[in-house]
């Protein structure tokens, strides 16, 4: 590139999260120059503040003025939704970030995902192949969709899909894999199942980003050997339990474990009930109403009625808190008994070790408040 001619564009959907503040940083890093696209460009200009003045932020209707892209990179989802209308939205998401792939004339697009598409608990150690719908879980669901819609649609596109999905994102401050099971030691919560040492598969932050931006700075033609889909979690052969027990020794607490969960007792109808329910709203008969709900618009007496049944077949249960889903989904993945190993480009280099990315939380940990300073080896 010569002095006169300008740095190549990414436009980045997700700048907002926790990772975007990586992402972006190790793309200006890398001298491009990133347009991040937001739905309340008022708000993410606050959430984005310390970038302000070295990137651009616009609306999804802004897009025509960003030029041409190098590159476009979705770390995006639909995060807050009701699911029977998380499939209409989760499809607008996809279309949005796809039409902007083709309308800027980007030669590549990276779509962020995760390996929850296979599911919470591993049948099978994760193969890097196209995803399989899966009921049970909206989560699960919405990623999986997202993939196979992005797939669908790139069929009668241009340009290269590659497909990244990460394990559980642990960093400074990540929110669900680092302070929040620092909150959970500090209040005597569960953090695993007591004789079931589960592989974290965890991803630490920076690299990912780092592996992003490698990816958006690799020529086309290379990858080859590893195909569409990116596996990408840097630890994922450190077990759970000396992740948490590094985070105990800082915050200065013992982890409490949960006994293997027993078969529960459920002696009324109305629980008997709630539960069939349940069972239905996961598999295929839940996965096929959400998605005709999805095709219609749906006002605010049906989201009143679907409420009022929840809550009439749910009232008056005393609930095990290891039976809520958050607990029972957590620990699931704290016990996985298989691994979800990396599969990356040969040629990128992990830039923070493991042992340096165990450092770095560790000392987070203290200035985040959760432990008295003191040295942290």
């Amino acid at each position: 590139m010569t002095q006169l001619e300008s740095p190549p564009t990414v436009v980045l959907f997700g700048a907002t999260s926790y990772l975007g503040q990586y992402v972006l940083d190790d793309l200006l890093t890398r001298g491009y120059q990133v347009v991040a696209v937001t739905r309340n460009p008022t708000v993410s200009e606050i959430l984005l503040h310390p970038w302000k003045d070295r990137i651009t932020v616009i609306a999804p209707d802004q897009l025509a003025t960003a030029g041409e892209a190098a590159a476009v990179v979705n770390l995006a989802y639909i995060k807050a939704e009701k699911p029977h209308r998380l499939i209409r939205q989760n499809a607008l998401l996809m279309q949005r970030v796809h039409d902007a792939a083709v309308r800027l004339g980007a030669a590549r697009l990276v779509h962020v995902s995760t390996q929850a598409i296979f599911g919470y608990e591993f049948d099978e150690p994760p193969r890097p192949v196209r995803a399989v719908p899966r009921a049970g879980d909206s989560y699960v669901e919405s990623k999986v969709h997202a993939e196979l819609l992005l797939e669908e649609l790139q069929s009668r596109a241009s340009h290269r899909l590659d497909i990244v999905r990460l394990g559980n994102i642990v960093g400074e401050g990540a929110p669900g894999w680092t302070a929040n099971l620092a909150q959970r030691l500090l209040d005597g919560r569960p953090v695993g199942v007591a004789g079931r040492a589960g592989y974290s598969n965890a991803a630490f932050a920076p690299n990912i980003a780092s592996y992003l931006g490698h990816l958006v700075d690799a020529p086309l033609s290379s990858g080859g050997e590893i195909g569409r889909y990116h596996h990408f979690a840097d630890l994922s052969s450190l077990r759970w339990p000396a992740l948490i027990a590094r985070f105990a020794e800082v915050i200065g607490v013992a982890p409490v474990l949960a006994a293997p969960a027993a078969a529960p007792t459920r002696a009324t109808l109305r629980p008997a009930l709630a539960g069939t329910l349940r069972m239905l709203y996961g598999g295929p008969i839940g996965r096929i109403t959400r998605r005709s709900l999805a095709r219609v618009e749906v006002d605010d007496a049906m989201d009143a009625a679907i409420f009022r049944t929840k809550t009439a077949l749910g009232g008056g249960l005393e609930v095990d808190p290891f039976e809520a889903p958050q607990d029972r989904d957590l620990l699931a993945i704290l016990s996985s008994e298989h691994e979800f190993r990396s599969h990356v480009v040969p040629d990128w280099t992990q830039p923070i070790g493991d042992d340096e990315a165990l450092d770095r939380m560790a000392r987070w940990l203290v200035t985040a408040g959760f432990a008295m300073p003191r040295a942290i080896p």
